[in-house]
């Protein structure tokens, strides 16, 4: 495996060398115990460095401690181990059960210094094309009324991912260097 850091930039050979994952604030849906309320959830993603592609997005409840384990485990069930993972340095969102898994799998679990924060470029774009083109239009249909489940947020969520996100050509990608499974 070939894997190199320039500044802050990660060069990788192939698909499922390098996996970049992050959490970010999510849509509010509405409070099922407090009418006219809504609670904000937290949106996990990874992502694979070599394609671009989004291995895994999903949201979760604001009570959920550690979202990026549930997330990897639904990404590696359905793409595969990857050679390594990394993850901000600073995210209290990766817990010691991830840190577990990540070991049995033989994954390595990549942690920036704090000088590098920068260096997940490919999750940060990904949720920003997110919160441009998928949160607005959720958005208003939670505000609405006609979506009013984590499930069915999801459900949009792995749709728009699927037919939007994982067919379009990324920046900086080269149609040789897509994967599709």
């Amino acid at each position: 495996m070939f894997m190199t850091f320039f500044g802050l930039r990660w060069t990788v050979r192939r698909t499922g060398d390098l996996w970049q994952a992050d959490v970010t604030t999510g849509i509010y849906l509405p409070d099922p115990k407090i009418p006219g309320s809504f609670w904000p959830g937290k949106m996990a993603v990874i992502m694979d460095v070599y394609s671009r592609f989004c291995v895994a997005a999903c949201f979760y409840e604001k009570q959920y401690e550690f979202p990026l384990d549930d997330c990897f485990l639904c990404a590696v069930a359905r793409y595969g181990v990857p050679l390594n993972i990394h993850v901000d340095y600073a995210n209290v969102f990766v817990s010691e059960h991830f840190r577990q898994v990540c070991a049995r799998l033989g994954v390595h679990l990549l942690e920036p210094p704090v000088s590098h924060p920068k260096e997940k470029g490919k999750t940060e774009t990904f949720i920003r094309r997110c919160k441009d083109a998928f949160y607005p239009e959720v958005q208003s249909l939670a505000c609405s009324g006609k979506l009013k489940t984590l499930t069915e947020l999801n459900e949009y969520l792995g749709a728009w991912v699927e037919q939007r996100y994982n067919q379009s050509l990324h920046k900086d990608e080269n149609p040789a260097n897509t994967c599709r499974r």
